[in-house]
């Protein structure tokens, strides 16, 4: 509950959370903190989502409809119809920071369950590999590691990132496309 509660405020307000995934990953372990951590946003950013698409959502609406007319028209369109697979790609690529996407989309024709699935599938990867980092730190204290230990945590930790790195690439390429 105060996990959420703190995403909560720190998605409504855009603030940052420095250290948080590797903090739970240390307290909750691998599994469970990106299980834990991955919903919370998930269900966070649906919230934020619903507060931009009824709250101030027809007014931004309203104001890009004016200023970009049918391009603004086509992209609503493209983003209502296929709103799972773009919000999937909005969270693997860095293109657009979390926070503003949550608003941004609210004010498309994108269904809310296809934005909060796309969150949740789309944040896993990076947040399974931010607790992954906590989880290690905290076996590392605990236990002490043998050199083999450390060049193998070393070489998951690149494989982690590259894996990151090479979705971020994919996402960014297939949103350009």
């Amino acid at each position: 509950v105060i996990i959420f509660c703190i995403y909560m405020v720190t998605t409504v307000f855009m603030l940052p959370l420095w250290g948080f995934h590797m903090t739970c990953g240390y307290v909750y372990g691998t599994f469970w903190a990106a299980l834990l951590i991955a919903t919370t946003q998930a269900l966070c950013a649906g919230a934020a989502f619903s507060t931009s698409r009824y709250l101030v959502g027809p007014y931004i609406r309203n104001s890009l409809e004016k200023r970009y007319g049918r391009k603004f028209t086509a992209i609503d369109k493209a983003v209502g119809e296929d709103g799972l697979r773009i919000t999937l790609l909005l969270r693997l690529s860095p293109i657009i920071p979390f926070g503003i996407n949550n608003y941004l989309c609210g004010c498309t024709g994108m269904k809310v369950s296809e934005f909060v699935i796309g969150t949740w599938l789309g944040v896993l990867p990076g947040t399974t590999a931010y607790c992954n980092m906590g989880s290690m730190g905290k076996q590392v204290l605990a236990q002490g590691t043998t050199t083999l230990q450390k060049i193998v945590m070393g070489l998951g930790l690149v494989a982690a990132l590259l894996v990151i790195k090479l979705l971020s690439d994919l996402a960014t390429k297939a949103l350009k496309d």
